[in-house]
């Protein structure tokens, strides 16, 4: 957490020199493809370098403008209502999520794969799925709903 100037600081260094190194990338991947012959690919790659630069001038703006005390700190985020805490999510990064498919929940659960999908649609089973992609459940998750499922 950013909690200290020093920290912000630090986190802003590392921010501005990476963005200064993708600059520098696109910067030299266009000059590559204009020396290869594709013009409409090195104007997008150009184009993408000056954005990047223009994003980095923007956060040192912000960065100088929260040092000089002319910025307040942002406002902690607005308590969640109940409604959405129970509400599933499906994260964008998906593939990031370690887990198992159906056919394997299935066989740790001891049920078919028609059952699996319907525990997840009905939201009984937690699981993450990609607009139109395949499920995947957390091995946690598996474990959780497995224990509820136990008859004492």
């Amino acid at each position: 957490m950013l909690n200290t100037p020093h920290a912000v600081d630090e986190a802003f260094a590392k921010l501005s020199a990476a963005l200064n190194a993708e600059i520098s990338e696109l910067q030299m991947a266009g000059r590559n493809v204009l020396h290869e012959g594709s013009p409409g690919q090195m104007q997008r790659m150009l184009r993408l370098a000056m954005e990047h630069a223009a994003l980095r001038d923007q956060v040192m703006k912000l960065h100088l403008a929260w040092k000089s005390g002319q910025l307040p700190p942002p406002a902690p985020p607005p308590p969640t209502p109940p409604e959405f805490e129970k509400a599933r999510v499906n994260p964008v990064l998906i593939r990031h999520i370690e887990g198992v498919g159906v056919q394997e929940a299935a066989a740790c659960l001891g049920a078919s794969t028609a059952q699996v999908k319907q525990w997840l649609e009905s939201g009984a089973l937690k699981g993450y799925r990609p607009s139109g992609g395949r499920w995947k459940i957390t091995r946690d998750d598996l474990f959780k709903f497995n224990r509820s499922q136990r008859k004492p």
